[in-house]
């Protein structure tokens, strides 16, 4: 295999980070896992290059490019919001000269009902001399929706939270569940040892 080094540059908020992921030792079908993951991340599919990510971060848990990438997907996913959370701010003493960072905490706050930490997260990206218009509009966006989210989650509901049993909860994963709008049917996605369709890769042959 002739590969040595990738060079991976992400544009983040304005800023150039870049990190440099040694596959040397790796695989070929990792490699081009990883190229898959990195053409769906750019196409902003992230919920589809998460499970790519993932797998790739199983192998090799020390690659904190790999790591980051993983969390900022695994952002999309309402059953993997705490994981990346705890990546996020994992990552984020060594890192947080990378302001839009700074944005994923806070999201990833919200999502875990941090409010004051998502607050404060943004109010750092917020702080940023050189940041953009599109980025003050989606950090004012956040920050109605960090007050909308405390606010209700202050209010008691009479909604109830069943388990729907074994049948949906299997040992596998299912995520991003969709609910038609006459309420009669559950649609998610399912990948476990009962999934005929297995991995695919970006040829759509079996990965």
């Amino acid at each position: 295999m002739h590969f040595k080094l990738i060079l991976i540059t992400i544009l983040l908020a304005g800023e150039l980070a870049a990190q440099i992921t040694n596959v040397r030792k790796w695989r070929k079908s990792e490699v081009d896992s990883l190229d898959h993951a990195l053409a769906l991340y750019d196409d902003n599919l992230y919920e589809d290059a998460c499970p790519l990510f993932e797998g790739i971060l199983r192998n090799h848990p020390k690659e904190e490019f790999i790591k980051y990438s993983y969390a900022r997907c695994a952002l999309y996913r309402s059953d993997k919001h705490e994981e990346a959370y705890q990546i996020l701010t994992e990552l984020y003493p060594k890192y947080n000269d990378i302001n839009e960072m700074k944005f994923d905490i806070a999201l990833g706050a919200l999502y875990n009902l941090r409010f004051d930490e998502a607050e404060e997260y943004l109010g750092k990206f917020m702080a940023n001399k050189r940041i953009s218009l599109q980025d003050k509009r989606k950090a004012d966006a956040l920050r109605k929706n960090i007050d909308y989210a405390r606010y209700y989650s202050s209010v008691p509901t009479e909604a109830k939270i069943i388990n729907l049993g074994t049948a949906i909860n299997s040992p596998g994963d299912e995520y991003v569940p969709t609910i038609t709008a006459d309420d009669s049917l559950l649609i998610f996605t399912y990948n476990g040892e009962n999934s005929i369709g297995g991995r695919q890769n970006e040829y759509m042959q079996p990965d």
